[in-house]
C-alpha cells in the first residue's frame, strides 16, 4: 500500500480486501506484473493507481481481479497493459477501467488481449489518456463498452467489443478522438473509420476490407483510396 519504486510480481495465490479499501494500492515508480492468482476487493477497487511523478506500471497477463467497485482505478500518470487470458469484471455497478490523466500526467492504456467486462460503462477513459487496443474483448450490461470523454484518444486494430442496454453502443466519442482499423462491434462504428480507408463493417460488426474500393496506396497494412 503506497510503495514507491518497487517491484511486485503475483503469479498465484489470493490477495482480498475485506474491508472499504483497494487490494492493491501503486505509487510513482513501482512496477505490478501479474500473471495469475486473484486480487479481490468486495467493497472497492481492486487495484488503485495514482502517481505524480515517475509513470507507474501494471502489466496484467493473467489471473482474475473482482471488485465491487471499478477493476482498476488509476487516476493520474499510469502505464497499464492488459493481455493473455487476464479477466476483469466488477460485482458493483459501475465499469471495469477508469482511466484518468493530466497533461503533466497522462495515463495510457494497451489491450492486447484478456476479458473485461462491467455493468455500466466497462472501460471508461477521461483527461489525457490514450488508449491502444489489438485484442481481447470488452462486455458490458447497460452502457457503452467503452466511453472516451475530455482529450482521451483511442487506437483500435482489433478486439470485440459487446455494449449493453437497448443500442448494445460498442464504443461512445467523437471521431476526432478514435481511429478504427480493426475488430468487431456490436453498433456500427463507421464515423470511427479513417476517411478514404478501404475498409468497411460487415454484417457481423467486424471491420474488414471494402473490397468494392480499389486502394491505391497502403499504410500500416490499411489500403486507402
Amino acid at each position: 500500500d503506497g510503495s514507491s519504486n518497487v517491484k511486485v510480481e503475483i503469479n498465484s495465490g489470493v490477495i482480498r480486501n475485506t474491508q472499504s479499501d483497494s487490494a492493491i494500492n501503486i505509487r510513482e515508480g513501482a512496477v505490478v506484473n501479474i500473471t495469475g492468482g486473484e486480487i479481490i476487493a468486495s467493497g472497492n477497487e481492486a487495484i488503485f493507481i495514482n502517481s505524480y511523478g515517475v509513470s507507474p506500471k501494471l502489466n496484467i497477463s493473467g489471473g482474475t481481479l473482482t471488485s465491487g467497485d471499478w477493476t482498476i482505478y488509476a487516476s493520474q500518470g499510469a502505464d497499464v497493459t492488459i493481455s493473455g487470458d487476464a479477466v476483469l469484471t466488477t460485482t458493483g455497478h459501475t465499469g471495469s477501467i477508469f482511466m484518468d490523466g493530466s497533461t503533466y500526467y497522462p495515463s495510457t492504456l494497451k489491450i492486447e488481449g484478456g476479458t473485461i467486462e462491467g455493468d455500466y460503462v466497462a472501460v471508461d477513459v477521461e483527461g489525457y489518456s490514450q488508449v491502444t487496443m489489438t485484442g481481447g474483448s470488452i462486455t458490458t450490461e447497460r452502457s457503452s463498452a467503452m466511453e472516451l470523454s475530455e482529450n482521451a484518444t483511442a487506437e483500435i486494430s482489433g478486439g470485440t467489443f459487446t455494449g449493453g442496454g437497448t443500442g448494445k453502443t460498442a464504443l461512445s466519442g467523437s471521431k476526432e478522438q478514435v481511429t478504427v482499423t480493426g475488430g468487431t462491434f456490436s453498433s456500427s462504428v463507421d464515423s470511427y473509420i479513417p476517411t478514404g480507408a478501404a475498409l468497411t463493417q460487415d454484417d457481423n460488426g467486424t471491420i474488414v476490407p471494402n473490397h468494392a474500393v480499389n486502394a491505391v496506396a497502403s499504410v500500416n497494412g490499411i489500403g486507402y483510396n
